[in-house]
């Protein structure tokens, strides 16, 4: 079994992020951020 190190994978994940979401916005694309949630019965 491997663990992860969950805050150093989120800073990677957000250091990753943060340059594609600037590529983006130098394209004129603004990124927003939409939650849907769903309901079994």
């Amino acid at each position: 079994m491997e663990l992860i190190d969950g805050k150093a994978l989120a800073k990677k994940i957000r250091s990753e992020l943060k340059i594609e979401v600037e590529e983006l916005k130098r394209q004129g694309v603004h990124p927003k951020l939409a939650v849907i949630m769903v309901r079994c019965r």
